[in-house]
């Protein structure tokens, strides 16, 4: 018996990441795409035009939130991740081309087609299972901020379900 080198439970089946911890690192890897895509439009700018003189355009957009860019640029730490796998398997390095969300496409493609090597041997499994449990945690502060994800789906005390999943909102009072 080993002992998971992400969250240092005793693993029965000898590989370096539990059962656990591999389901998942697997969900987190496939949900950053989805994530960086999110961080992406809440850092574009609006496009409401201003209340100032007529036929000057919109306002200038408003400063990029630091934090949501800087965030965004962490998500950089997929590809090295799957330059070191390539790299500890002595493999040429990975061939990420196209915009930045293709690239991270292909960056969690390529981590999770080399997941059964990950698990099984590499000593790197509970660093890399840490820090992209690191950055999962960190966008999903800012994309998905309640963790409830029946929240989202939760309707409020006043609304009535008709069934087939619909609810009817209550009447808009007068306003």
């Amino acid at each position: 018996m080993t002992t998971c080198t992400h969250c240092h439970a005793p693993d029965p089946t000898g590989s370096t990441l539990c059962v656990h911890c591999t389901a998942t690192l697997t969900r987190q890897l496939q949900q950053l795409p989805r994530m960086y895509e999110a961080l992406g439009i809440l850092l574009a700018p609006s496009m409401a035009t201003g209340q100032g003189r007529g036929g000057k355009g919109g306002p200038a957009p408003l400063p990029v939130d630091g934090d949501t860019f800087d965030l965004r640029a962490s998500f950089d730490t997929v590809y090295a991740w799957l330059k070191a796998v390539h790299d500890d398997r002595h493999l040429r390095g990975p061939r990420l081309v196209g915009d930045s969300l293709t690239r991270l496409h292909t960056a969690v493609a390529g981590l999770l087609a080399h997941m059964p090597w990950i698990v099984a041997t590499w000593p790197g499994a509970g660093d890399l299972a840490s820090e992209i449990g690191e950055l999962h945690r960190s966008a999903a502060t800012v994309v998905d901020p309640d963790p409830d994800p029946a929240a989202a789906h939760r309707p409020l005390p006043e609304h009535r379900h008709l069934g087939s999943g619909l609810w009817r909102c209550p009447p808009a009072g007068p306003g």
